[in-house]
């Protein structure tokens, strides 16, 4: 996020030791903040991979600490009676929110919205605020406190913990049901070398285990677990708007972006068709999602420094033949179904 400001907004600013942004309280900086924040996740289609998963998954009770409607989207994609999603605003009194069911499940944004910029917890000042809004008096809402208390398996994704303030957030959501017990069923991904003194204090004080592997990794395993056992949300059924036969255009628009290096515009592109491959070729489908997110993790990696120059040129080559396969067989689909 940092270094897409600078890139693409053109904002530098200073982060403090929690990694939180140091800004005057302006509007105009706020504004600016959370206007590339939505253009930041828009363009992270590994993010609707990730998404797409988790819709899929029986979880009736998700607490997230992003504020974005991407995973709202997801879900509603799929057979819920209803999706409930509904945020804390450190600023104004407590939400009302409905009882989240296996049906009804509820997205709750611990740190506010984006449709909301006033209850969004952008910087220390904010946060400190917010602690001491959830820790005193207007805690939570009960339904979700309650709910809390009932679930038996938790998954924490993605967290850093070596942050102060999750453990005061993970103080309140879990002291109620914090029973001594030897075979927690309390897990968290280890995507990150921890010290051995941070998982033990997460083990001690909130009987929590971590587990190795990807988040990605993870949750895959448990949507291929859901999927053995019959249990995953089917795809609503939408009606596909007709496609004007245009398969040439799309190859050539396609392969064009291709060789000018911009895979970002070619995965797009094949994304509008998503609908298309998930009624006739899901297979195809999926391998697009695949492709998406190692096409990403290999340039965020590149990015973070974490690779060398040429493992990040071969795994962008395969990348390219990949799409280069998948283009040639949606075009196949296009030319057949695009009028039914």
């Amino acid at each position: 996020m940092k270094s897409f400001l600078e890139e693409r907004a053109n904002i530098t600013l200073e982060y403090d030791m929690d990694n939180f942004p140091v800004m005057a309280d302006n509007y105009y900086t706020k504004y600016q903040l959370i206007k590339n924040f939505e253009e930041y996740i828009s363009e992270r289609p590994q993010l609707a991979y990730f998404y797409n998963l988790l819709a899929q998954i029986p979880f009736h009770l998700i607490l997230t600490l992003s504020p974005d409607k991407l995973l709202k989207s997801a879900f509603l994609d799929y057979e819920h009676e209803e999706v409930i999603h509904s945020y804390y605003d450190f600023n104004t009194n407590l939400q009302k929110i409905d009882e989240p069911t296996s049906t009804k499940p509820l997205i709750y944004s611990m740190l506010g919205s984006i449709d909301n910029s006033d209850s969004l917890v952008l910087t220390s000042q904010d946060m400190i605020k917010y602690i001491g809004k959830i820790l005193g008096p207007h805690k939570f809402p009960d339904i979700l406190m309650n709910k809390i208390t009932e679930v038996k398996v938790y998954i924490f994704l993605g967290f850093n913990y070596t942050s102060w303030y999750l453990k005061l957030i993970l103080s309140l959501l879990l002291k109620s049901n914090n029973s001594d017990t030897s075979d927690s069923n309390r897990y968290a991904i280890n995507i990150h070398t921890l010290d051995n003194k941070v998982s033990n204090f997460y083990l001690l004080n909130f009987k929590l285990n971590f587990i190795s592997g990807s988040v990605t990794e993870i949750v895959e395993n448990i949507y291929q677990a859901s999927k053995n056992k019959g249990m995953l949300k089917m795809k609503k059924v939408v009606p596909i708007q007709p496609l004007k036969p245009k398969s040439n255009q799309f190859v050539s628009e396609a392969r064009s972006l291709i060789k000018k290096n911009n895979l970002e515009e070619a995965l797009e592109i094949i994304g509008n068709y998503e609908s298309l491959m998930e009624k006739y070729n899901s297979d195809l489908l999926k391998e697009y999602y695949l492709v998406s997110r190692i096409y990403y993790e290999n340039k965020q990696n590149y990015s973070k420094g974490t690779i060398y120059y040429e493992n990040y040129h071969t795994e962008t080559n395969k990348a390219t033949n990949s799409l280069l396969s998948i283009i040639k067989s949606l075009a196949e689909l296009i030319e057949k179904y695009s009028n039914n």
